[in-house]
């Protein structure tokens, strides 16, 4: 099987003109594909509401303060949510699984049942949507990562049209940065 590397304007320019809308990638890069650089907490409601999953990523976040976790949040330009834990590049999928697991149960745990974290989503040829990407809604929402302090009632993932992201990261830079400078381990949790 064959994939595209999108690395450079000319690639990304081939796949809009090919057709593409909405870019997904998988959670590890090219050059070690068997190892993830993202832990992917993607948050999928279940009849839930969107501040149900504003809910379930703010305690998400404090979960992952105390295991002295940091992490991206970001809309999805759909219902859901990822909070993405950026991860030295050392841990296997089945490690990367095993604690989003962890963090579902905690969610659990603390009284949140309608809205689960899919774990599956961290698994060798996963592909998950890319930050920034455009979905092929009426809306033209875009995949927008956010800072934490933007993650509160009334965020609202239609609003993240692609004018309006563009201000964003013009006027405030990419909050996506951290996500290339995984560092943290998993290990004493897995």
């Amino acid at each position: 099987m064959q994939y595209v590397v999108v690395d450079d304007a000319a690639a990304l320019l081939w796949l809009v003109d090919y057709g593409c809308v909405d870019l997904h990638v998988w959670t590890a890069r090219v050059d070690r594909p068997d190892r993830p650089d993202i832990a992917l907490l993607d948050l999928d409601p279940k009849d839930a509401c969107f501040g149900r999953v504003v809910e379930a990523a703010l305690l998400l976040r404090e979960a992952l303060a105390a295991l002295g976790l940091e992490a991206v949040p970001m809309t999805t330009g759909g219902d859901g949510m990822h909070v993405r834990v950026p991860i030295a590049r050392r841990h296997t999928y089945e490690d990367v699984r095993a604690f989003a697991q962890l963090m579902g149960g905690t969610l659990v745990r603390l009284g949140i049942r309608d809205v689960v974290v899919d774990a599956k989503m961290n698994g060798h040829g996963q592909q998950v949507v890319a930050p920034y990407s455009v979905r092929p809604l009426p809306t033209a929402a875009v995949a927008t990562p956010l800072h934490w302090d933007e993650v509160r009632d009334g965020l609202d993932p239609a609003a993240f049209v692609p004018a309006v992201v563009r201000e964003r990261i013009e006027a405030g830079g990419d909050a996506a940065m951290p996500l290339l400078r995984g560092r943290q381990s998993l290990k004493r949790f897995v």
